[in-house]
């Protein structure tokens, strides 16, 4: 609803009412073509910091309605804002997949996720700039967020998803009305 007033806002101002409306109806035409019932358990790390204590989205927050609408459960939505957790929690959390943003590049990132000594690196998935942008940046791109997160969820991903990848796969586009 946020995006949404947002945009109608937009609108508003603009005088461009009809516009506005036009793309709420597309971008809720793509959020129901894209969701998905289901109820994968999914980590999200957003920074990995030097001690592995991590940044994550809790359930109040934007990325974890992405989630839950891709077919997945955060499994830190017990907790509010971008908490900062410890190792031991994300043991605990027993995440079925987990997803981590790229930091710095994929050489660094991929060395932050091996110290995790702990976790499966099969279930891990990294977003590289243009899908940490979709799932991160609540805007009208952002229903193509809840297709990868499905995606990642069936396994049609790569383990890298890169920017190339975003745009031979998901043919992210905006309507033009």
């Amino acid at each position: 609803p946020q995006i949404e007033n947002t945009i109608l806002q937009i609108g508003e101002y603009f005088n461009q009412t009809q516009k506005a409306d036009e793309l709420i109806n597309w971008m809720n035409e793509r959020i129901s073509e894209y969701s998905s019932p289901g109820n994968v358990s999914i980590a999200y790390l957003l920074w990995i910091n030097p001690d592995l204590t991590f940044w994550t989205a809790g359930g109040n927050v934007f990325i974890n309605s992405i989630i839950a609408l891709a077919g997945g459960v955060n499994v830190f939505s017990n907790y509010s804002g971008y908490p900062v957790l410890t190792p031991s929690n994300l043991i605990l959390s027993k995440p079925s997949i987990i997803i981590v943003q790229e930091e710095y590049n994929l050489t660094y990132t991929n060395y932050l996720i091996s110290q995790y000594h702990y976790i499966n690196e099969s279930k891990v998935y990294i977003l590289g700039n243009f899908a940490t942008d979709l799932l991160n940046e609540p805007g009208p791109l952002s229903v193509y967020s809840i297709k990868m997160i499905n995606m990642i969820i069936n396994g049609e991903t790569p383990r890298y998803i890169s920017d190339p990848w975003i745009l031979a796969n998901l043919n992210v586009t905006l309507p033009v009305f």
